[in-house]
């Protein structure tokens, strides 16, 4: 957390809030959430795009350098809040209300990196990083999800397979697919990877149309929460009606990670 639709969410505001805007000052907290920290070389840069690709975020500056956001599991960007202990970064800009961007994060997980802009690519790919849930092509999600020997949660969740997703979506996606999650991925028909293929799609879509899901972190720029959790139908619902079928959603330990299902209709 957060996964592809609140990265995507967080993208679009720096894309509303600080399209074309200069960096003119930036102060560091605690440097080590930086890569390289000595070569982080940002003031009087214009932020000329923003880009996503899975929970990457990509600031594209204005001297064919790029600045690389993961937010790991606790990372925030917020629009001018105070600050507090966990804040590690404020970023000044020129000729805005709003003056300032500032990166929260409680575990310190997340990190920045500079980066060559046309190095994007053979960044993703030295990390082993899979096209994104949202543009990959169905041949390519089922060759990779197929040639595994493991179960499909783990599969889904591998972001050398698809970039972008996470336990709360796969569990979403497994559940509307009415496939078990300890079900072996080299198992599935091409029809059965068709359907988790749409349904990753759908609700991914979903999400972000919500701006995410929320359970503890995650907040938008403007430090609200997302809406998706009011629309969940696996995830965090153990003991609850399958919107299925009717029976009750189950909860078990899957590659180390909390699994919601409903054993009667995820065969």
């Amino acid at each position: 957390m957060p996964e592809l639709p609140e990265v995507d969410t967080v993208v679009s505001g720096l894309k509303h809030n600080f399209l074309d805007k200069k960096i003119i000052d930036l102060k560091v907290y605690w440097p080590n959430i930086i890569k390289n920290y000595q070569d982080f070389k940002i003031k009087g840069e214009v932020i000329t795009d923003v880009k996503r690709h899975g929970k990457y975020i990509f600031l594209i500056l204005s001297n064919n350098k790029t600045i690389v956001i993961h937010l790991r599991m606790t990372g925030q960007l917020l629009k001018d809040v105070a600050l507090d202990k966990h804040c590690h970064l404020e970023f000044f800009f020129q000729n805005l209300e709003i003056l300032r961007l500032v990166y929260r994060d409680i575990r310190k997980f997340g990190g920045f990196e500079l980066i060559a802009t046309d190095e994007i690519g053979r960044y993703l790919r030295d990390k082993k990083i899979a096209s994104d849930a949202l543009s990959i092509q169905f041949n390519e999600f089922y060759r990779h999800l197929t040639s595994k020997n493991i179960i499909v949660k783990q599969v889904l969740l591998d972001q050398k397979v698809v970039a972008g997703l996470g336990n709360i979506y796969v569990d979403e996606i497994l559940n509307r697919s009415f496939l078990s999650p300890s079900r072996i991925a080299n198992s599935l028909t091409k029809e059965e990877a068709e359907t988790i293929f749409i349904m990753m799609k759908e609700v991914l879509i979903a999400s972000i149309k919500m701006r995410g899901t929320t359970f503890s972190d995650y907040v938008d720029l403007d430090n609200k929460k997302g809406r998706f959790q009011g629309f969940l139908r696996a995830y965090n619902q153990e003991g609850k009606k399958c919107f299925n079928c009717g029976n009750t959603i189950k909860k078990m330990k899957l590659v180390g990670r909390g699994t919601y299902y409903c054993d009667n209709c995820q065969v």
